[in-house]
């Protein structure tokens, strides 16, 4: 039988898969014992990894300082400030002072009842007229003070009824510098009142004014204002001038201090009243007006006129 090539091309294709399927088939059998696919594995579910815990906003804490040891100062002893007019409630230099006559305007200065009093006149005995006079500074100067205040009534030369008595006084002062008595002989006029420290430093006030012992100084004036912490102002022996307001100044004192004072626009029983306001149990009137002076490290009131005698203290 005769085939044409029509008919071979199919018969070769035929021969051609099945040789292509047998080699394919022998092959796969021959590595079945070598080779094998495993599964792919299913993926393992990935762990989302716990989120590390943020740490704790803590503040820094601020480093105590280390304490630079410094070395106390050795204390070093000051020096006891002499006394000097006093600025405090009740006490003061230029204020107000709360009495049971009012209230007055009052400069004051305050001192230890251990300071030292001194009178002194700037005459060396009795003088009736054209007496010496010296500023209140002058006489604390000289003593080597530190306070001080102007002292008994003068005839001063200015006043027309002094004419023939200038810058004289007839009350009783003890001269210190000179260890007597200035006016000796006026001690005993009745109705006067005195103010002295004895050779012990100790003060005393006398209502009525007359000799005493062993003193180193003292001073009689009229009148006397307080005794005993009792105004004894008598309104009927006062003189015009005495009963009237003004200026006036004074010493007073009490077991702890000194007082000297100098009151504005008060009458005699209203400066007693001021004392007794500060706590003095004792109280002497000075000289007034124009003769006002005050003295603590400087002058707290006045000065007026130059004196013929005066009050100190060291």
């Amino acid at each position: 039988m005769q085939l044409n090539s029509s008919g071979i091309a199919p018969i070769v294709l035929i021969l051609i898969i099945a040789v292509v399927t047998t080699l394919v088939v022998t092959y796969n059998q021959a590595g079945k014992s070598k080779t094998f696919l495993a599964p792919s594995p299913s993926p393992s579910p990935l762990l989302s990894p716990s989120p590390s815990p943020s740490p704790s906003s803590t503040s820094t804490p601020t480093p105590t300082p280390t304490p630079i040891s410094t070395s106390s100062p050795t204390p070093q002893s000051s020096p006891t400030p002499k006394p000097s007019a006093t600025t405090s409630s009740g006490v003061n230099s230029g204020g107000n002072i709360q009495t049971e006559q009012g209230s007055f305007r009052a400069t004051v200065v305050t001192l230890p009842i251990s300071a030292q009093m001194i009178t002194d006149t700037a005459n060396d005995s009795d003088c009736a007229a054209d007496c010496p006079v010296k500023p209140l500074a002058e006489y604390i100067n000289h003593f080597g003070g530190y306070a001080g205040i102007h002292g008994t009534y003068t005839c001063p030369a200015d006043y027309a009824d002094c004419a023939a008595k200038k810058n004289s006084f007839d009350f009783s002062v003890y001269n210190s510098r000179l260890n007597k008595w200035i006016n000796e002989g006026n001690l005993g006029w009745g109705g006067r009142s005195m103010v002295y420290q004895d050779n012990g430093g100790a003060y005393h006030y006398r209502q009525d004014a007359g000799r005493a012992d062993g003193i180193r100084a003292g001073i009689v004036n009229y009148p006397g204002i307080l005794n005993n912490g009792h105004i004894t102002v008598e309104g009927g022996s006062l003189s015009a001038k005495q009963s009237s307001k003004g200026t006036k100044g004074g010493i007073g004192f009490n077991d702890s201090n000194i007082f000297l004072v100098v009151a504005y626009n008060v009458d005699m029983y209203d400066f007693a009243a001021v004392f007794k306001a500060l706590g003095a149990k004792y109280a002497l009137n000075l000289d007034g007006g124009g003769s006002i002076a005050l003295y603590s490290g400087g002058y707290k009131a006045g000065p007026g006129r130059a004196l013929p005698n005066a009050v100190v203290f060291k």
